[in-house]
């Protein structure tokens, strides 16, 4: 105490720079529990986010389903106790973290973030950690706190969904597009009514933010929140339509977007979104050497778009759902779109 003394250590490279390269899209869901996963797995989820016990982690081993352990519940304190008396049933699991939900908007200690994200990381180094994040502008402070940021915009039924996109692109400007994940509205009405959301999102609006947000770069999906979105046999069918549509495109999802960005160039009357950009929203993707088109239409009326193709375009498209033709004329493909409308074209190899 009375002759204290500096010494100067190496300061761990932060963690979270770089997300697990293992190839994993998650198609998942809050709200997971040791009573529901068989039935998640069931609607078609591939994920779910659940507590961190002993009894979600071995239901998790028993549906054989990938399981986002939540170590930052509420209030309760980080319990590094738990990991090692956990460790043998973590051994048999198929998981990531799910490290802290709006950071944010919680003043949650940017130090203690990392230190959690440090611990985890020298435990699991391979396993992947999340976070959710409403405001993007909070991201340089977590950066390194978490491989992936889950923006968690909820517009229907009075924001446009673009309040999903832009909050995207504004989490890419800090981190890239390759460390973020999506959380697509699947709640409303009911104990949610009084705080603005009167209603349960639609088909047509949970599809349109799924493929709008994996459109942006996300890396994942996960719904908020089970079981409310099975309330009702409508909302359940409506949910897992979407989960449908998903999974018949796993091994896309799985490939990040091209690096070159489409141009959309509007010709219907009806063509801006509320900030006057185009309304049709635009991404591609390559697999084995051919093209897939994913675009959605982000206003709720009926346009017409234009898709400039980079390079040597296919003279042929089919879209993926409806085996409806388009072809290529000079090198842009026109493209009509029902209200919130995706359309997915894949290129006809001759």
């Amino acid at each position: 105490m009375r002759r204290p003394t500096l010494k100067k250590v190496s300061r761990n490279q932060r963690s979270g720079q770089v997300p697990p390269a293992d190839g994993f899209f998650p198609v998942g869901v809050y709200g997971g529990s040791a009573d529901n996963l068989g039935q998640l797995k069931g609607s078609g989820l591939n994920s779910a986010v659940v507590g961190l016990d002993e009894k979600n982690i071995a239901a998790c081993s028993a549906a054989d389903i990938h399981c986002a352990f939540s170590v930052a519940e509420g209030s309760r304190a980080f319990d590094q106790g738990a990991l090692d008396r956990l460790e043998p049933l973590l051994q048999q699991a198929r998981f990531s973290f799910y490290v802290n939900d709006e950071p944010g908007i919680h003043s949650f200690p940017v130090w203690k973030a990392e230190d959690i994200q440090r611990i985890l990381k020298s435990r699991y180094p391979g396993r992947a950690t999340h976070m959710a994040i409403v405001r993007p502008r909070v991201i340089p402070a977590y950066q390194g706190s978490a491989d992936y940021f889950m923006l968690d915009q909820y517009p229907v039924p009075n924001m446009p969904v673009t309040w999903l996109s832009e909050s995207m692109d504004e989490a890419a400007g800090f981190v890239g597009r390759n460390r973020l994940q999506s959380v697509i509205q699947a709640f409303g009405g009911g104990r949610f009514a009084h705080s603005g959301w009167p209603r349960l999102p639609t088909f047509a609006e949970m599809n349109n933010l799924a493929f709008l947000s994996v459109i942006h770069g996300s890396r994942g999906l996960y719904f908020y929140t089970w079981p409310e979105i099975i309330s009702t046999q409508k909302s359940k069918e409506d949910f897992e339509s979407v989960i449908r549509r998903l999974n018949s495109l796993r091994s896309w999802l799985q490939q990040k977007n091209d690096a070159e960005p489409l141009t959309v160039e509007m010709v219907s009357r009806y063509r801006f979104d509320p900030e006057g950009r185009p309304a049709v929203h635009c991404a591609s993707k390559t697999l084995h050497g051919t093209k897939m088109l994913l675009c959605a239409n982000t206003i709720a009326t009926y346009t017409d778009a234009d898709i400039v193709i980079p390079g040597e375009s296919p003279g042929e498209w089919q879209e993926y759902y409806s085996g409806e033709r388009f072809y290529t004329v000079g090198d842009d493909v026109r493209i009509p779109f029902s209200p919130l409308e995706i359309k997915i074209l894949l290129e006809v190899v001759q």
